[in-house]
């Protein structure tokens, strides 16, 4: 096999990748748009797990402070799943715009790799440089090619090669003189990581509320304990004190 093919337009390439995305795959690839929102789910969960782990063992925790609590905690729970399925519908809303764009039922592009990165779709033709590429991404289907200003493009693993011997990803260290790294990142799944951290923020505001609920029923047990003893010790001295009045009258 040719080390280069040629293909319409001239343009010549060692690696081709098709990639033809559907929604689920498109919101795969977005999973990386939740790294911040992940990173602020995580903090804000330990931030009130340490104060509710304090006021336990301060002793510091009383209705009030159980209330205002539970009203932090509940406007955290709110902020993030607002955040959260605000960033789903977002993306959603961005598949079916670039469907709309593209007038196709899902969403294609034709990449390929020789002196040039070209990446070709229905509305046009890029042109990069290996120099752009910062970082090498891989998730269970695709690797992403990190570019300059936060961009990434998508390739399949199942690559088309008009090498022989030659491995995608050691041809793309090979070009590419930016990388910040030259190992293949796992992407992780920040979406998960957020709606992990999420529900147990919630779970920690369903505690805080079990916790009220406990100190209001105490509370209520307590005033009903009291008043019982109160009744208990004042009943018998009335019954004397009216029996001598009525023993006094004869």
């Amino acid at each position: 096999m040719d080390n280069e093919n040629t293909i319409n337009n001239d343009i010549k390439y060692d690696f081709k990748s098709t990639v033809v995305m559907e929604e689920k795959d498109y919101l795969e690839i977005g999973r990386t748009n939740y790294f911040v929102f992940s990173l602020i789910s995580v903090v804000e969960f330990f931030i009130l797990l340490a104060f509710s782990i304090m006021e336990i063992i301060t002793n510091f925790r009383t209705n009030d402070n159980s209330i205002t609590h539970i009203i932090l905690t509940g406007l955290v729970v709110l902020f993030m799943a607002i955040m959260f399925f605000k960033t789903h519908y977002a993306q959603k809303k961005n598949f079916r715009r670039a469907l709309f764009l593209s007038g196709e039922q899902n969403i294609s592009q034709t990449i390929y790799f020789g002196d040039k990165i070209i990446s070709k779709e229905k509305n046009g033709t890029l042109e990069f440089d290996y120099s752009n590429i910062t970082a090498i991404k891989e998730t269970e289907k695709y690797y992403l090619l990190k570019m300059q200003y936060n961009m990434h493009m998508i390739v399949e693993k199942d690559i088309k090669s008009n090498l022989n011997n030659v491995n995608f990803i050691d041809y793309i260290l090979s070009k590419a003189t930016n990388l910040t790294t030259k190992t293949v990142q796992k992407e992780k799944n920040y979406k998960l990581i957020a709606f992990v951290f999420m529900c147990l923020t919630a779970l920690l505001l369903i505690v805080d509320l079990a916790f009220v609920v406990i100190g209001i029923i105490s509370f209520f047990a307590s005033v009903k304990e009291a008043l019982i003893k109160s009744f208990v010790h004042i009943a018998p001295s009335d019954f004397s004190s009216v029996c001598s009045n009525n023993s006094s009258a004869y």
